[in-house]
């Protein structure tokens, strides 16, 4: 075997290489990092209709003489967990935030005192009654998945 070692001037192909190398690495670097912060949304089927269903039956023994089985609240302390403008609350915040709002102060008289899935199951039924889009699976009780699905008010 026979190699071949060919030694560039300075500043001529050899620099013109690792210039374009360099380039195409920081553009593959840049898209992918773009991809990675574009992430989930709620768009994307975040959670199950059997997890939605479970969460309506949370909400209804635990959050409806409060927020009403319509979600809408009573105007005043217990506020509307439907519509534009609870939506436009949490646009572009993760699934996360919504989880841990509901999981540190709901129920009013017993903060805390559901379980982790029952918090969760609650956050499905919410983001279905706000007309997002069923999925496959089931959103799960963890702080890292969570955060990793954007809630956004409009479909991309």
């Amino acid at each position: 075997m026979v190699m071949c070692v060919r030694r560039f001037r300075p500043g001529a192909t050899g620099a013109t290489v690792a210039l374009v190398a360099g380039f195409a690495l920081s553009v593959g670097l840049a898209l992918g990092s773009a991809q990675t912060a574009a992430g989930k949304t709620v768009w994307d089927g975040a959670f199950s209709a059997a997890q939605a269903g479970r969460g309506k039956a949370v909400y209804v023994a635990e959050c409806s003489g409060c927020h009403l089985e319509t979600l809408l609240g009573d105007g005043g302390a217990s506020p509307a967990l439907i519509g534009k403008d609870f939506i436009g609350a949490w646009d572009k915040k993760p699934v996360k935030d919504l989880y841990t709002r509901i999981r540190t102060t709901m129920p009013a008289t017993n903060p805390g005192g559901l379980s982790d899935q029952a918090y969760v199951d609650i956050t499905a039924y919410v983001l279905q009654m706000n007309m997002f889009p069923e999925g496959s699976a089931d959103l799960p009780p963890d702080a890292d998945a969570l955060g990793a699905v954007m809630i956004q008010q409009t479909k991309p």
